[in-house]
């Protein structure tokens, strides 16, 4: 589920999965729960008994055929369901027999077993849409954002946030926000940047794929706080080669620490305050040391 979170998002991504139709519903509704939309093409063989008791893959092939036929797509992801997969279907073997009859260049992407958490799904997702990067690197002030996936909350939001103060600082336009904003054509874009923004470690497998095809060096991290952004500027500063526009961020600054004494002020004229933090590891570590080091408040349990 976490690669169809992931590879849904896609804008003209053509997905097929060889599974039952519940399993797309659920992608589709749980998608809702994210306050987001599928913006891939999401298609299921659906199964009878000739598929389960049997194995048959004649559905999976009239399927590509006329996904292939109707929407002439560049590419298909072609994804195992957990029932396909415990009961053995070869979604790889498939691809390699059926590429030959479909125009498209078949995708397939396997694990949809009962084992293992949507992480793992994320991870696998980025990586496989870094594969389809092209071209050659073009140094021309573009970034890529990686890691904006729908299992966070607000998370286009705070990537829409990062994008303006990387605009602001530095001027540049963003090529690829990954996954939750971008279109095939802005991953196979990806190469042509000067840094990768890695928001949260799934997308760092991604990262990798992308500095060994292209050289694109990553800053990995998201700036939370006063110091942690100037730290994380200082990062991405180094990284693009390019100077920073401290005027542009005087503004932000400014009201981030009158915030941030406000806080302080009050935590200090008051009872001592304790903080419990909840939710994916990236975050919880980031706002942890914004929270102790910053604000100087005690954190004496968190959740990663």
């Amino acid at each position: 589920m976490g690669m169809l979170w992931a590879l849904g998002s896609i804008k003209d991504l053509v997905i097929v999965e060889f599974g039952p139709e519940g399993t797309t519903r659920y992608l589709l509704e749980s998608l809702k729960h994210y306050h987001c939309e599928a913006e891939a093409k999401i298609f299921t063989t659906m199964m009878d008994q000739d598929v389960v008791v049997l194995g048959d893959s004649g559905r999976l092939l009239r399927t590509l055929s006329e996904v292939d036929e109707k929407y002439s797509p560049e590419f298909i992801v072609v994804m195992d369901s957990s029932v396909a997969s415990v009961i053995g279907i070869d979604t790889e073997g498939l691809c390699r027999e059926f590429q030959p009859r479909i125009k498209a260049r078949l995708l397939p992407v396997t694990g949809g077993g009962l084992s293992g958490i949507w992480t793992g799904g994320l991870a696998a997702a980025m990586k496989l849409l870094a594969e389809i990067a092209a071209g050659k690197r073009i140094r021309g002030g573009a970034f890529n954002i990686l890691g904006c996936c729908a299992d966070e909350f607000n998370h286009r939001a705070e990537a829409e946030e990062i994008r303006q103060l990387l605009q602001g600082l530095f001027g540049v336009k963003i090529n690829c926000i990954l996954s939750a904003k971008a279109s095939i054509d802005d991953c196979k874009a990806m190469g042509n940047a000067d840094v990768n923004i890695v928001l949260r470690r799934e997308a760092l497998a991604a990262a990798q794929i992308l500095q060994d095809r292209f050289g694109i060096p990553s800053v990995y991290g998201r700036p939370y706080g006063l110091e942690g952004t100037l730290r994380w500027v200082k990062q991405v500063e180094e990284a693009a080669g390019l100077r920073t526009d401290w005027e542009s961020l005087a503004g932000r600054l400014a009201r981030l620490k009158a915030l941030i004494a406000g806080v302080k002020a009050a935590a200090s004229s008051k009872s001592p305050k304790a903080v419990v933090i909840g939710g994916h590891p990236d975050t919880v570590i980031g706002l942890r040391s914004f929270i102790e080091d910053e604000l100087g408040l005690p954190v004496h349990c968190y959740s990663s």
